[in-house]
């Protein structure tokens, strides 16, 4: 009778650890043991071990992470899903997006770019909204992190995420991190969160509004920002506005820069009534307006960080008689869709959004597949949009005090 052979110590370590991630002992994003720790409870060499490792690295069981270990993989990458039509299992990309009726045209235009890459890459892709809700009283933020540590154990192999802000949640992140679970940051950076990142230049985008507008013979020019400090992207925005004030020599006037037009907590309440919302941005903007011209040398132009803001700024001044541009140049950021319906057909700053939800996609791709690879922030142009809603003054105009 013949003996039966015994498999090389490697294929046992194979084996057993292979049982473990089948069976859900090592989920997705759990770290497998070192290679030391392998040595030491199969008594053998640093080779052996580690080839054991790789071998489920090359059947796409474990990512190996250079100075950190290996951890398991989602289901839908492993080497019997992937290469078995039968089960018909397509590697998922999860993308979480801000539910907002003020971005609605931003977020199609991002979600459409998303799509396409998903397709030509061979993703799968699943949308979630992490909006209010009145019945629970969950703030967008609750929901981001609820979604966030759902994605981890769903088996998605990684995630688009559109932060609802710059100040929330870095815990939830700092969890993907430790399970080495693969994600790009879309739009705006988490503060304290280094992560991969795919934006608009905004801030030289800023610099280009603002310099237009000097360009334009103007000189005291108001900075508007529903709330500066919620988004890294109006930070990078007000920072262009300070730098074009300052390469042109312009003074930069406290009582004519607004950080924070509407309170913070505007984002986080769930309104059932639009309209009361919409009336409280508008008495906002009134009293703005009324402060600015209130002063003996009031501003000529505002600059708002979106063209939300912007228009709504154009409607309550015209509202209070003002004339557009006559009496107040406005510009804006975004080149929403409805700025070419109103007249004066508003300055602004277009953004490339179909190439930024193409290009958060080929980030992912390049992080899930080249896991050792340092990848580095995508930065998309914009495109200054000249409109009509800046005077441009003459030699002639009286442009005392300015």
């Amino acid at each position: 009778m013949a003996k039966t052979k015994t498999p090389p110590l490697y294929q046992i370590i194979f084996d057993d650890l292979y049982e473990k991630i089948q069976k859900g002992v090592y989920k997705t994003g759990d770290k497998i043991p070192t290679e030391k720790e392998l040595m030491v409870q199969y008594g053998t060499s640093r080779i052996t071990a580690s080839r054991a490792v790789i071998e489920l690295e090359k059947k796409n069981y474990v990512r190996r992470q250079k100075a950190a270990g290996s951890f398991v993989t989602p289901q839908s990458m492993w080497e019997e899903n992937s290469k078995n039509p039968m089960k018909n299992i397509q590697p998922s990309v999860a993308v979480i997006i801000p539910s907002s009726t003020s971005n609605i045209y931003i977020e199609m235009e991002v979600l459409q770019g998303i799509g396409i890459s998903c397709r030509n890459l061979g993703f799968s892709l699943n949308l979630y909204t992490n909006e209010s809700d009145e019945t629970t009283m969950k703030s967008p933020y609750d929901f981001e992190k609820q979604l966030i540590s759902e994605l981890i154990e769903k088996g998605f192999v990684g995630a688009i995420i559109f932060p609802s802000s710059s100040n929330e949640s870095p815990e939830i992140y700092n969890l993907m991190i430790r399970k080495n679970f693969p994600f790009v940051l879309l739009d705006r950076k988490v503060f304290g969160v280094e992560a991969p990142l795919v934006s608009s230049d905004n801030k030289n985008g800023f610099y280009s509004i603002v310099q237009y507008v000097i360009s334009k013979g103007h000189k005291r020019i108001a900075f508007v920002s529903g709330n500066t400090h919620e988004s890294s992207s109006r930070v990078e925005r007000f920072y262009g506005y300070i730098k074009a004030m300052n390469d042109y020599k312009m003074e930069v006037k406290e009582q004519f820069i607004i950080h924070k037009l509407f309170p913070e907590n505007l984002n986080h309440q769930y309104y059932s009534d639009l309209e009361s919302k919409t009336l409280y941005n508008q008495n906002a903007i009134k009293a703005m307006l009324e402060q600015f011209f209130s002063n003996e040398n009031p501003p000529t132009a505002i600059v708002a960080t979106n063209d939300y803001i912007a228009l709504n700024i154009m409607s309550v001044a015209g509202s209070l008689g003002y004339q557009i541009p006559e009496d107040i140049s406005i510009a804006g950021f975004d080149q929403l869709s409805i700025g070419e319906l109103i007249t004066p057909q508003i300055a602004t700053v277009a953004q490339d959004y179909l190439i930024m939800g193409q290009e958060s996609v080929k980030l992912l791709n390049q992080i899930i597949h080249n896991p050792h690879k340092k990848v580095h922030d995508v930065v998309i142009s914009t495109t200054l949009i000249p409109g009509r809603s800046i005077k441009e003054f003459k030699i002639h105009d009286n442009m005392d005090g300015l």
